[in-house]
């Protein structure tokens, strides 16, 4: 990745890890849910909490075209998919809270110091 994607993927990741940052804010199971906690799609205006997957798409896809939110959201997935030996998925319906967002903290600074050595 050059120096500029990794800044757009660190700046997904900080997006994605702001929209979990509270326990509501973060879910299991599905990728968003609304403010009864049902099931909704991450682009839903009524979703109000994310899993890991579904707040990286949300946080991708801020201020793109609907064509950039799938380069912008693997570049992150797949970032942070070194991190771990599950799928994203599994891991965040696996994982606690804190662990999740543990990884994207994680990623966010192993991506920052592979940045700073493109420079």
């Amino acid at each position: 990745m050059s120096a500029s994607d990794l800044g757009r993927t660190i700046e997904v990741l900080r997006a994605a890890r702001g929209l979990i940052s509270t326990r509501e804010g973060w879910c299991q199971n599905t990728n968003a849910r609304d403010d009864a906690g049902g099931a909704v799609k991450w682009e839903s205006p009524s979703a109000t909490s994310f899993c890991i997957n579904g707040a990286i798409l949300r946080a991708a896809s801020r201020g793109v075209g609907t064509d950039w939110v799938g380069a912008r959201a693997v570049d992150a997935l797949a970032a942070v998919q070194v991190e771990i030996n599950d799928p994203v998925v599994s891991f965040n319906d696996n994982a606690s809270h804190a662990e999740v967002l543990a990884l994207i903290d994680h990623t966010i600074e192993r991506l920052f110091v592979e940045a700073l050595g493109k420079v």
